[in-house]
């Protein structure tokens, strides 16, 4: 789990709960979000789309009904999504930046010419 792990459970024990109608406290790292904490399928869509917003992350359905078994399971799987979301926007970055700068180049050549 990453550093921010502690800060993600929290964020995610607060959505969770707040949208079952629960105290926090009755959501722990091993609660199974559907057998312990009552969630149905539509909670767990709805649960997702929270997540989602929260974190700026897309999760597909199929995979939060696989992925969202315990809050523990939760948490890694949002941990996992957000790394690769900040990877993905930090390539997009440096891709842009390298077109950026090539675009750049191209439009000084063209015009010593």
């Amino acid at each position: 789990m990453n550093p921010h792990g502690c800060e993600t459970r929290e964020k995610i024990i607060a959505i969770i709960s707040d949208h079952l109608g629960l105290d926090p406290k009755q959501c722990t790292p091993n609660s199974h979000i559907s057998n312990d904490l009552g969630a149905d399928s539509l909670d767990i869509v709805e649960i997702a789309m929270a997540l989602e917003e929260a974190f700026d992350i897309l999760i597909p359905d199929d995979e939060a009904y696989l992925c969202f078994k315990t809050i523990d399971q939760c948490v890694i799987y949002i941990e996992q999504l957000v790394e690769n979301h900040d990877v993905i926007e930090d390539l997009k970055k440096s891709i842009n930046d390298k077109e950026v700068k090539q675009i750049g180049q191209t439009k000084l050549i063209s015009h010593k010419k």
